[in-house]
């Protein structure tokens, strides 16, 4: 966490700041886990389950658990890799 001193008695913190972290999905490291042993036991490349909105870097930021992906994407890319 950045803090920021402002003043003699505030300081101004980066975490309040930004996004809210996802609820959908509790651990993002496990699930990205998931989602590359599932592509790579199905032989896929990131581009070839890629679609509009849901790029292969997007993916692969999502199987490392840097982002989580919205329960739209979830449920298209569990539809493409035939799971649920």
């Amino acid at each position: 966490m950045r803090c920021v001193a402002r003043h003699a008695k505030r300081t101004l913190c980066s975490r309040s700041m930004g996004r809210a972290r996802p609820t959908h999905v509790p651990d993002p490291k496990a699930l990205g886990v998931r989602l590359r042993e599932l592509r790579e036991r199905r032989g896929l490349s990131l581009r070839e389950i890629a679609f509009p909105g849901c790029s292969p870097s997007y993916l692969s930021r999502v199987e490392s658990g840097d982002r989580v992906a919205s329960l739209t994407i979830l449920a298209e890319l569990a539809r493409r890799l035939e799971t649920s």
